[in-house]
């Protein structure tokens, strides 16, 4: 329920983060996988706090 709420159409921002990460995996690109990761994993911390209430 959780993915079918917060993942949405391309360019709609939560799906752009998943496209950036798998962009720097092809690119054989660990930094930047990396950091396209880290932003998305705070940017999801982030929208489930909001959603339970506690950020």
């Amino acid at each position: 329920m959780w993915i079918r709420q917060n993942i949405r159409k391309p360019g709609e921002g939560r799906l752009d983060e998943h496209e950036a990460v798998l962009k720097a995996v092809r690119a054989k690109n660990p930094r930047a996988a990396r950091t396209a990761m880290h932003a998305h994993m705070d940017s999801a911390t982030k929208r489930l706090r909001a959603r339970l209430g506690g950020g």
